[in-house]
């Protein structure tokens, strides 16, 4: 079986792949459980620091507050911390697109075949080995990385069904697992 995809990427489906890249890397995932800890840990010790210092008096409202303060901050950031990240690389496609340098193709035509995944665009074409591809992830399209930060992005929009989007998937994991690799 083969697949061959005709596609326009769009801004939109540019800041989903980011958004699910950034949401999906070991390093997002540290930078979520730091937004976490430091102000729990933070809250914390203010508390029982005032308390020791004040004893139990009736200023214990003062080290909670500030506590409640630190979670809110916490909560703050673990909500926005996506929202901001998908401003930010909106500002950065912006100031790019002024300057008429987009990061990514706009027409994108990708075959796949019993040995390799092509991808043709205004740029070029490139050919990659399923034996290159590391993961498959989903999300608003579906990513096939062939490393830590590269990955071909292919839109939702881009399968004609959800069974097409799944069979799919069901190919892609059958050629990793036929090149030795672990499919996720």
């Amino acid at each position: 079986m083969h697949y061959e995809f005709e596609f326009q990427m769009t801004e939109a489906d540019f800041l989903d792949y980011n958004e699910f890249h950034f949401n999906n890397t070991p390093r997002a995932k540290l930078l979520m459980a730091a937004l976490t800890v430091i102000p729990l840990l933070t809250g914390a010790a203010v508390f029982w620091i005032v308390f020791y210092l004040l004893g139990s008096s009736s200023f214990v409202f003062l080290p909670a507050v500030i506590t409640v303060v630190l979670l809110s901050v916490m909560v703050y950031q673990l909500i926005f911390l996506s929202r901001t990240h998908r401003r930010n690389v909106k500002k950065q496609l912006k100031a790019m697109s002024t300057q008429g340098k987009l990061p990514y193709a706009e027409n994108i035509r990708m075959q796949f075949d019993d040995e390799f995944i092509r991808e043709f665009n205004e740029r070029g074409e490139t050919k990659t080995l399923y034996s290159s591809v590391d993961k498959i992830g989903e999300g608003k399209g579906v990513y096939i990385y062939t490393n830590a930060v590269q990955a071909y992005a292919i839109p939702l929009s881009a399968f004609e069904s959800e069974e097409q989007r799944k069979n799919f998937i069901t190919f892609m994991n059958a050629k990793i697992n036929k090149a030795g690799k672990m499919s996720t």
